[in-house]
């Protein structure tokens, strides 16, 4: 099995959340994402997790097993704040 774990939040409405991909789609999500693609996941598998950090205080994470990722964006556009329009 293959798994891939990534953290989204660009907005002031969302916050990082990893995202655990399975099988085909950890393959294909570990090829073609990287930090700032917009992506859509679907899934039905939602659970907290409370875990010790490393400052020693109690912490809690939502931990998302992804059932289906599409992308939005467009792969080749310029995250940075670029058009994103394609090169031709």
């Amino acid at each position: 099995m293959e798994k891939c774990h990534a953290s989204y939040g660009n907005s002031p409405a969302s916050y990082p959340t990893r995202i655990a991909c399975w099988g085909r789609l950890g393959e294909v999500c570990n090829q073609y994402l990287s930090k700032g693609r917009i992506v859509m996941v679907t899934a039905k598998r939602i659970t907290a997790e409370a875990y010790v950090g490393k400052d020693g205080q109690p912490k809690a994470a939502l931990k998302v097993t992804a059932d289906a990722v599409k992308f939005l964006d467009n792969a080749n556009a310029d995250h940075d704040g670029g058009s994103g329009e394609m090169p031709f």
